[in-house]
């Protein structure tokens, strides 16, 4: 990506470049190999599908939008079926054995010590999530880490000094590429002190937490 970058500077000084834009190409690419084994080509119309249903998510979530609820089905639809189509391509081609794909078709014992493997389905939903979460996540948190560098120079020979973890930390704790979390209990649990039945979701504001004054203080 770097490459590219300095080919399209062509020995400039300065020059424009959407970086948010490269940075979910690349997140997008790292994805595809890490869960496939296969490049962002193959899984390209997958982003495509799955960002047109953010975008219908949005819309609804915002508003009452009515036909947004029938085209995100379509959506869904047409998503499933193409992860099942790149799960069946890449099980007949044999891809390699520490693909996140291979390692999820792959047994596992239970708690009972006894083999057991994810169905299809389930495979399916997993890959959905590592595709959506992990783009958008991982492009939006380094476009925000950019940001900040660039608005505060003085970090950034710090950061070249072995404090790059930090810089990500913080860029995660104030620009929280998820802002909320929901989940939701398949069975009863204890959570500490907390009894929660089997179907209750929860709901979880994580740009609250991150910046409670009780946590981080007043300059948080």
């Amino acid at each position: 990506m770097l490459q590219k970058w300095e080919e399209k500077r062509g020995g400039r000084n300065e020059f424009e470049l959407e970086v948010n834009k490269e940075l979910h190409d690349l997140s997008a690419d790292v994805i595809s190999r890490t869960a496939f084994g296969s490049s962002f080509e193959e899984g390209k119309r997958i982003f495509m599908l799955q960002e047109q249903q953010m975008e219908l998510f949005i819309m609804a979530a915002r508003s009452i939008y009515i036909p947004g609820f029938r085209a995100r089905w379509r959506l869904e639809k047409e998503t499933r079926e193409s992860v099942r189509a790149l799960i069946r391509s890449n099980s007949k081609r044999g891809e390699n054995p520490s693909s996140l794909l291979s390692l999820l078709m792959s047994s596992y014992k239970n708690r009972d010590d006894k083999e057991e493997r994810l169905e299809e389905e389930e495979i399916i939903n997993e890959c959905k999530t590592f595709y959506s979460a992990g783009k958008e996540t991982a492009a939006n948190a380094l476009s925000w880490a950019l940001l900040l560098l660039a608005l505060n120079p003085e970090w950034q020979d710090k950061a070249r000094d072995e404090v790059v973890s930090m810089v990500i930390n913080e860029t995660l704790r104030l620009y929280s590429p998820g802002v909320s979390l929901i989940k939701e209990a398949l069975k009863d649990v204890k959570v500490g002190r907390l009894n929660v039945p089997a179907g209750t979701q929860l709901y979880l504001s994580l740009s609250a937490v991150h910046r409670d004054i009780d946590i981080w203080g007043r300059r948080c």
